[in-house]
C-alpha cells in the first residue's frame, strides 16, 4: 500500500455524458472548471475507510502492462505505468484489469460491505 497512491473506493454504471451547459454553470458553479459531464445511474461503494479499498498501485504492480490499453503489449517499467494516472485524465483499463478490479472489490464488498445508490 502507498500512501500516494489513488484508491478504488466504488463502481457505477454511466447513463449518459454530456457538454456542460451555461445553465448547469449558473447553478452549479463549479461546472465552470470542466467541459463534459457524465451521469452514474448506479453506484457502489465500500463501506469501509480508503486504506482498505484498491490501491491503483497494487493494480498497477499486479497487472503491470495489462492495466491500462494503451500500455499493453509494451514492455513499459512500473515507475512509468504508476505515474501515468497523474500525466493523463483519462486513462481506459483494459478488460483483464476491470475482470481483476471487480474480483477484488467482490472481495471487499463481502469483508466489510458496501452501500448502494
Amino acid at each position: 500500500m502507498c500512501d500516494d497512491a489513488p484508491y478504488i473506493i466504488g463502481r457505477g454504471i454511466l447513463s449518459e455524458g454530456a457538454k456542460v451547459t451555461r445553465e448547469m454553470i449558473t447553478q452549479y458553479h463549479w461546472m465552470d472548471r470542466y467541459s463534459n459531464y457524465c451521469k452514474i445511474t448506479e453506484f457502489e461503494y465500500l463501506n469501509t475507510a480508503f486504506k482498505n479499498c484498491i490501491s491503483l498501485f497494487d493494480v498497477i504492480e499486479r497487472l503491470r502492462t495489462d492495466t491500462y490499453i494503451t500500455s499493453q503489449g509494451t514492455n513499459r517499467m512500473l515507475k512509468s505505468l504508476r505515474g501515468s494516472h497523474m500525466q493523463k485524465s483519462h486513462l481506459r483499463f483494459t478488460q483483464i484489469a476491470k475482470d481483476y478490479i471487480d474480483k477484488e472489490f467482490d472481495k471487499l464488498v463481502d469483508e466489510y460491505g458496501s452501500e448502494k445508490r
